[in-house]
């Protein structure tokens, strides 16, 4: 079962830093000579999203602890609004994430995530 991304965290995605790919479907072929050859391996890819939330340094306490322990690391899977669609979806991290600060007691952190 999916854990719940924090209420107290930032429950839409920084849209500076918003990207959205497409998962791939297809395998390519190189022919020797002419166009490489392309057929559709999966019907379904896993799409990934890189984004970035905004954290307080009370927020960044709550986000670690769901990172390292609700998540076992990111290994697990949370339950987040999609950000294209707005529906309930099921996402993992793909890495770590980074933290950089912004001052003032301020934090962005940037992450990738594969939908699960």
């Amino acid at each position: 079962m999916a854990a719940t991304w924090p209420l107290t965290l930032q429950q839409l995605l920084s849209e500076a830093e918003f990207a959205h790919k497409i998962g791939e479907t297809t395998i390519r072929s190189d022919m020797e000579v002419g166009p490489a050859k392309v057929r559709r391996q999966y019907t379904k890819g896993v799409d990934t999203i890189d984004g970035s939330i905004y954290l307080t340094t009370t927020q960044y306490s709550t986000f670690y602890n769901f990172f390292n322990t609700t998540l076992a690391g990111g290994s697990l899977t949370f339950e987040f609004d999609h950000p294209i669609t707005g529906v309930l979806t099921e996402f993992r991290f793909v890495g770590s994430p980074s933290v950089r600060s912004i001052g003032g007691g301020n934090f962005t952190v940037s992450f990738s995530w594969e939908e699960v």
